[in-house]
């Protein structure tokens, strides 16, 4: 059996290239072709979801827009993406000012606690992850989810997601999870061994991948969404 177990606000090279080659030595060590690629493009979509979430939380916050209410909301998501797009999407920024604010923004999440939880746990039966972030998904937020969810669910690939679920823009909105069930599809995995809820304070993704036929999923076992 192993565990491990990550905390961090904001998602590095450093750290990236660390889970990358995590993936890549379990992929080797199960003699599963791809599988470490294909786990990492699983979780490094997890993971930017979950920190996007928190720097959405920090955005509306220091902007005093509305979680509550639908006109200010939809505004405040507006900006965000294209704050997001810039300053957290943009590897290739240069200007002072730009890379000082992204410093003040991490800062941000660590001085209200904003974190996301990583947790990889593997035995012979399976491989369980949980990405957590500790800010609870939004009613409105979850809506959208469980919509674009869906479809993806019944779609045949991302061609087919975009037929049933609109435009994808430039920022990638409404792709990130469906993303994530579109890839397990394709790796020969049932998207039902993904599951995305919440509890008091956060957010949780839960992945299972089966490595035996007797490994019985947790929600067969438990009633959870």
């Amino acid at each position: 059996m192993l565990k491990k177990e990550y905390k961090f606000e904001i998602l590095d090279d450093n750290f990236k290239d660390e889970l990358r080659t995590f993936f890549k030595q379990l992929e080797e060590e199960l003699q599963k072709p791809n599988f470490g690629d294909f786990v990492f493009q699983i979780i490094y979509e997890l993971i930017n979801n979950a920190i996007k979430s928190n720097l959405k939380r920090i955005f509306f916050i220091k902007n005093n827009y509305s979680f509550e209410n639908t006109e200010e909301y939809s505004k405040g998501l507006e900006e965000f993406k294209k704050y997001y797009q810039h300053l957290f999407k943009n590897q290739n920024l240069h200007n002072h000012r730009d890379l000082t604010k992204k410093e003040e923004w991490i800062e941000a999440l660590k001085d209200l606690g904003l974190k996301v939880h990583l947790t990889v746990d593997i035995d012979t039966k399976r491989i369980l992850i949980y990405v957590i972030n500790n800010t609870r998904i939004l009613p409105e937020e979850e809506k959208r989810l469980r919509k674009s969810l869906s479809i993806a669910m019944h779609s045949k690939d991302l061609i087919d997601f975009m037929i049933h679920y609109g435009q994808i823009n430039e920022e990638g909105e409404g792709l990130g999870l469906p993303l994530v069930v579109l890839l397990i599809k394709e790796a020969g995995f049932k998207p039902e061994y993904f599951r995305v809820f919440k509890d008091d304070q956060n957010t949780i993704a839960r992945i299972e991948f089966p490595l035996s036929s007797e490994y019985i999923p947790i929600r067969d076992r438990k009633n959870i969404i």
